[in-house]
């Protein structure tokens, strides 16, 4: 007869069982098993076995209090992971097995083993480490399924051959999903028939989401789109903790995972015993940066925060209620998002911004530009029926910082057909004001060339129309010289001459943005000199500018 060795392991996993099948709590000594075994009855009856070690159990029973509002002052998680405890990141066997399987049966020896459907369901492999699947927790309609979303470290120590990979693609994995920067990817899996997609993160956390986002939700993107496709996903960095962590969280929030249960996945990671990654708290300064971050798009709750900034780069909201569908044991509903309609009613004028609806509470720009041979006239933006244009609109661009009903742009342009434009026949330079005789940089303003006093004779009348600042703006200038060009060379300039021109100048406002600049007498005396006049304009663009020597702009 075979001798049987029976370690101190062997004797703990059958009184498990024994304890499973009862449903006690008892603890056994060896010589009581036998008799609490024949209790049972014959062998081959099913037991349903919780997995989950001493620490982890000790822990979540430890969190349950765990809420948003606690976020920042609270974490037992201390009191439970240390990096002196071995396996603490790995489930309990059930006599020598590990891994159960979360849905159906497990065959063990003469026991039909059924793993206990509650998470976390951790996962033991020799060389990764942080391993786990992100199913189990409540979410919205139900809880999340097991098998579809797995987290944990870089697969660098494993080979295609081992016993690790074989137990990889034996949970189902079909993409690996390696979200470390270019420079620590290494662009193949060792997972048999499996997928990889290298999705480069650099930063964690709240930098993430300000630094990376289109990133951080391509990241998104890609796992969700696998789950939908029905190919489970290993989403991993380098430790699985931080970057991982983020990305995990944010897919968690849209099932509909409560910020307790989203919190305890994060600090899950401290029980890791491969390296030290006991600083993953739920009460420290970069977690609750990234849950500030998060929550900084104004909605209602980590969902739909998490939605809001989805949407904002481009992840539509069809694809986020296929994964829910897809990753949810249970029957959610859809998420759904207020949205306001954008019109623009343009007259001989063109927008950057060709959306036609934008989000509640999400921003909204447009650069306005009158079409070739016309010049911007009037611009009008209004949201839900009210007018915000003094506040929404300067200099050719649309600003929303939230938009809270439907907006409309009106914008018109008049041609410039019939009129001989000097600005054309003298050119201008944009992001230029005169300074002193010479050009300085100022981006928002624009200065002419320069006008031969020959083509300015008393009596002539000079028309300026599309100048939108104010006629006394400091960056609105004249510069009379005995130079065609800005060298410093002046004979007299002047700050914001169309409120107070000079001799022998007179200004006469006909419109908004539209001035009439008479020539009152010769240039001599003072300007006796003089050959040129330089004019410049604050907060303007040259082609929206109409200068004409008698002629009248209608």
């Amino acid at each position: 007869m075979a001798k049987v060795i029976v370690t101190e392991q062997y004797l703990s996993d059958i009184a498990d069982a024994i304890r499973a099948k009862l449903g006690v709590t008892t603890t056994y000594m060896p010589a009581q098993m036998a008799g609490a075994i024949g209790s049972i009855g014959s062998g081959g009856e099913e037991v349903i076995f919780d997995d989950r070690n001493q620490y982890v159990t000790g822990f979540l029973s430890a969190s349950a209090g765990y809420t948003a509002a606690n976020r920042s002052s609270l974490s037992v998680i201390g009191n439970y992971a240390s990096t002196s405890i071995s396996d603490q990141d790995a489930p309990k066997p059930f006599l020598g097995k590990y891994n159960l399987v979360p849905s159906g049966t497990n065959s063990i020896d003469s026991w039909t083993v059924t793993r206990l459907p509650e998470p976390p369901r951790m996962l033991k492999l020799e060389n990764v480490w942080n391993v786990r699947d992100v199913g189990g927790w409540e979410c919205d309609g139900g809880t999340v399924k097991f098998g579809k979303v797995f987290r944990g470290a870089r697969l660098n120590n494993v080979s295609s051959s081992s016993a690790d990979a074989t137990a990889l693609a034996g949970f189902g994995i079909k993409l690996d999903l390696d979200i470390r920067d270019k420079g620590n990817a290494t662009g193949s899996t060792p997972i048999p028939n499996c997928s990889y997609r290298s999705v480069p993160i650099v930063n964690a956390y709240a930098q993430m989401l300000s630094s990376e986002p289109a990133a951080a939700a391509a990241a998104c993107q890609a796992a969700m789109q696998s789950v939908v496709d029905g190919n489970p996903v290993y989403i991993h960095c380098a430790s699985g903790s931080d970057r991982t962590g983020c990305i995990c969280a944010m897919l968690e929030a849209l099932l509909g995972v409560s910020d307790r249960d989203i919190d305890r996945d994060y600090e899950l990671t401290n029980f890791s015993d491969y390296e030290d990654l006991t600083g993953r708290r739920r009460d420290g300064g970069s977690w609750t940066g990234f849950m500030t971050a998060l929550n900084a798009y104004g909605a209602a709750n980590v969902k739909m925060n998490v939605v809001a900034f989805l949407r904002s780069q481009g992840v539509t909201t069809a694809l986020m209620n296929a994964f829910r569908v897809a990753a949810i044991d249970g029957t959610p509903s859809d998420i759904t998002v207020t949205t306001h309609t954008v019109t623009n009613n343009l007259t001989h004028c063109t927008t950057s911004n060709h959306a036609t609806s934008v989000d509640d509470g999400a921003s909204y720009s447009a650069t306005i530009a009158a079409e070739s041979g016309y010049t911007l006239d009037t611009v009008t933006v209004t949201m839900g029926g009210t007018d915000i244009t003094a506040t929404a609109y300067s200099g050719g661009v649309v600003s929303i910082a939230s938009v809270t009903g439907n907006v409309t742009i009106m914008a018109t342009a008049t041609s410039q057909a019939s009129y001989t434009n000097i600005i054309d026949t003298y050119g201008y330079t944009d992001g230029k004001y005169i300074s002193g005789g010479n050009l300085s940089t100022n981006s928002a303003d624009t200065t002419m060339g320069k006008i031969p006093l020959t083509a300015l004779p008393s009596g002539s009348v000079l028309y300026i129309k599309g100048y939108t600042g104010a006629a006394g703006a400091s960056h609105t200038r004249i510069n009379v010289s005995s130079s065609a060009s800005y060298n410093g060379n002046h004979i007299s300039e002047k700050n914001g001459w169309l409120a107070s021109p000079i001799n022998p100048l007179t200004v006469e406002t006909l419109g908004t943005g539209y001035y009439k600049v008479t020539v009152g007498g010769s240039w001599s005396g003072y300007y006796a000199n003089a050959t040129h006049l330089g004019l410049c304009f604050a907060g303007t663009k040259g082609a929206d500018l109409i200068i004409t020597v008698n002629e009248p702009i209608e």
